[in-house]
């Protein structure tokens, strides 16, 4: 069993050498670059002896990663832990003051970064000055040496990554090399069952400073696959045009346009696409049955980052199970609290939250994550999402109203581009993104929708709003 960096570099490289396991599209020639197994584990191993060189008492230094998707990023990330030193890789969308508040609160005080995000906040980079800043392939040029070892403690820190909260501030979930591998397995059973034992190729859209793309990309190596990293999602579908995929894992958002083009006829955007996994919202059963029809398997996943990921998979395929999130993975429990919150218990959940012991007893309670999501089993283990206990408005007359239900009703209109419900003055109200023309379509939409709806949950104002909403890294609306 697989437990650390050390041990999962070894594998990989004895068990598929001078296989394919990276490729990117090089944005200057677009062209695709490819590396062997073989060729990324001694780069890990170049990285980690650099930094050992070069950061006095590397043990348990926190050291952040700020850098768009890339090949350096995925070397440097492993690299970091296979040092000894914690990696904390951070959102390279966020502004510059989120940054410096993550900087400061890791106590960050080493930087590997790719240039990007300080020609874009040129005017900002000074409040990172207490930093030492490197190149994220400073590593290609280096000749230092030093002795690489196993980790001594499997339970000890070795990442932490900031939460993409919809609200507040975000959290530093703690994870030790004993969290980060133990969903491993569960990813690797629901890829086998879907590749037939061959060697698929997975489309990376997720960015490297989150749980998904992180996870998506050990567990592909450890089945041998070939991980296809998009470095931008603006160039997606160049990128899948170039870099035949068979396997994908993305946002609801990736699946919304896919699914435009399914309607319109342009299957041929898709590429060779056979399965999908969806993960970070509930996705309509319409939706997923036009995939369906075109030879295309959508999985739904739920998890969350203080279990590295790691919950549910849904890959049945059954029709009566099509709204579900699936079946937890081998080393996970769920329960069902009387208030419908969801509770995990796995070898992943997370240490704690750093530097915030209360907010970890919270939601860490006799080996429980008391996750904040509502939901229900059924009888035969299958998980549904109803929506989010922080989310949940409780009316004056004690009514409760799951804004997510009502959102995922409104979507179903075409012309909503963008919605969120919320409660003001007692009452149910839509906030909509959408192209100014259809208001008067989109009015009545609501006012057929609010006919079959109780009383207490029709939404009795529509707010017209002229800009997108703001959203976090996996795309869900921050409220």
């Amino acid at each position: 069993m697989i437990t650390t960096v050390y041990q999962y570099l070894n594998f990989i490289e004895k068990k598929y050498g001078d296989r394919i396991t990276l490729q990117y599209v090089d944005h200057d020639n677009r062209s695709v670059q490819k590396k062997t197994f073989r060729e990324f584990t001694a780069d890990v191993r170049k990285c980690a002896m650099h930094l050992k060189a070069t950061i006095p008492d590397i043990k348990q230094q926190k050291i952040g990663l700020l850098a768009k998707n890339s090949y350096h990023y995925a070397v440097s990330l492993m690299g970091v832990m296979l040092s000894g030193a914690v990696v904390v890789p951070l959102n390279f969308e966020e502004p510059p003051k989120n940054i410096r508040y993550e900087l400061e609160f890791a106590e960050i005080r080493y930087l590997l970064h790719d240039g990007n995000y300080f020609l874009r906040e040129e005017n900002e980079s000074g409040q990172f000055a207490f930093c030492d800043k490197r190149r994220i392939d400073e590593y290609l040029k280096s000749e230092e040496t030093a002795e690489l070892e196993d980790c001594d403690d499997i339970e000890k820190m070795t990442m932490i990554l900031f939460t993409s909260g919809t609200t507040g501030k975000s959290k530093g979930v703690m994870l030790s090399s004993k969290n980060i591998f133990a969903p491993l397995r569960t990813y690797e059973k629901y890829v086998e069952q879907f590749s037939g034992g061959m060697q698929q190729k997975q489309l990376i859209t997720s960015p490297l400073y989150h749980v998904s793309g992180i996870a998506i990309l050990c567990s592909n190596q450890l089945m041998g696959n070939i991980c296809n990293l998009v470095c931008d999602v603006k160039y997606i579908y160049r990128d899948l045009k170039l870099m035949d995929s068979t396997f994908a894992t993305v946002v609801p958002a990736i699946l919304e346009s896919w699914s435009k083009d399914l309607k319109r006829g342009r299957k041929d955007r898709l590429g060779n696409l056979k399965f999908i996994v969806v993960g970070a919202a509930m996705v309509d059963v319409e939706q997923m049955k036009i995939f369906a029809e075109n030879g295309i398997t959508i999985a739904q996943a739920y998890g969350l980052t203080e279990i590295f990921g790691g919950g549910t998979t849904n890959a049945s395929m059954n029709l009566q199970k099509l709204n579900s999130v699936g079946l937890p993975g081998k080393d996970c429990q769920i329960k069902i609290e009387q208030d419908g919150e969801i509770c995990l218990k796995s070898d992943a959940v997370m240490m704690g939250y750093y530097n915030d012991p209360e907010e970890t007893a919270k939601v860490i309670r006799d080996g429980w994550l008391h996750t904040g999501d509502l939901g229900y089993l059924d009888e035969d283990g299958y998980l549904y999402l109803t929506g989010r206990k922080k989310n949940l408005i409780i009316l004056s007359g004690g009514e409760n109203v799951n804004p997510e239900e009502l959102e995922q009703l409104l979507l179903k209109e075409p012309d909503i581009e963008e919605v969120l419900v919320k409660e003001k003055e007692n009452k149910i109200v839509a906030e909509v993104f959408c192209n100014t023309d259809m208001k008067p379509e989109i009015q009545k939409y609501v006012s057929e929708v609010n006919r079959k709806l109780p009383l207490y949950k029709r939404i009795t104002k529509l707010e017209f709003r002229t800009e997108p909403f703001q959203k976090t890294a996996t795309g869900k609306i921050k409220r």
